[in-house]
């Protein structure tokens, strides 16, 4: 098989975040969104250093007036850094009326969100190896 695709979910109520994951033996597509308001506000690509124990360069793209670009940038970051392969991330999350309080839980579910897709990369890695 060339590639594998899944969804993966985290968070709950207006902080539900969904991602779809693509994973092919040299490279990780991400598109991640609050299911209730899909859109697309940024995208980063991330290519791993050579150096063991190093992490990723990241280019960002971010639509003008969102605030996409931090989720991206580390989605694409952390998959890249721990699977050793270019990742592009793109993002669209949105809470209306959003506080400062809101912005950090969204943060913090972005990262829940980033260990249930590394849990789920690697097992599609390895199924694509068999």
């Amino acid at each position: 098989m060339a590639f594998c695709t899944d969804t993966v979910c985290a968070g709950e109520g207006v902080f539900a975040l969904e991602a779809v994951v693509t994973v092919t033996p040299r490279g990780i597509v991400v598109y991640a969104c609050t299911p209730a308001f899909a859109h697309v506000g940024a995208t980063a690509q991330a290519i791993p250093r050579p150096e063991p124990g190093r992490t990723a360069t990241v280019s960002l793209l971010a639509v003008p007036c969102h605030r996409d670009e931090i989720p991206a940038h580390d989605i694409a970051a952390a998959l890249a850094t721990e699977f050793a392969m270019p990742c592009s991330a793109s993002t669209g999350y949105h809470v209306e009326n959003a506080s400062l309080a809101d912005l950090q839980k969204m943060l913090e579910v972005n990262q829940q969100l980033i260990e249930a897709l590394k849990e789920h990369v690697a097992a599609m890695l390895a199924s694509l190896s068999e």
